[in-house]
């Protein structure tokens, strides 16, 4: 353990690496060790790159399914390149694909051309009842 490590542990941040971790798991978008540093006051940037090294050498291991990343001079977690195939046909499977009627796809084409449009005017451009159409489309939003 290197002496900086040492210092966090003892610090006001004793489970940091756990932390760091869940920061950066949180993070929408690739977060910056410098953000991270304003987060955590008394934290170096010295400590906080000892830190990320090691969560980025832990999830390097091959037990692992997802690993941490420098992306857009931050870091993210995310899958294994080598997860890749797999993981995008379970995904692809666990989403069946929204089909609509020749109905349905007519009155969202005249919401989207028209709109703000109401429903007596999607009525008159179409010429038919269109209160179960949007309100299947209402349910599938």
């Amino acid at each position: 353990m290197t002496s900086a490590l040492a210092r966090i542990l003892n610090m006001n941040y004793p489970n940091l690496l756990a932390l760091l971790e869940a920061i950066i798991y949180v993070s929408e978008e690739p977060i910056a060790v410098a953000a991270i540093q304003k987060a955590l006051p008394g934290v170096t940037r010295e400590e906080l790159d000892a830190c990320c090294q090691r969560l980025v050498e832990k999830y390097r291991d091959s037990e692992h399914g997802i690993e941490i990343r420098e992306v857009a001079e931050g870091l993210r977690f995310s899958t294994k390149p080598e997860h890749h195939d797999l993981l995008k046909q379970f995904v692809q499977n666990q989403t069946p694909p929204t089909r609509l009627s020749l109905a349905a796809l007519e009155t969202l084409a005249v919401i989207a051309y028209k709109q703000p449009v109401t429903m007596p005017e999607i009525q008159e451009i179409r010429g038919v009842q269109a209160s179960g159409v949007i309100k299947t489309l209402l349910d599938k939003s």
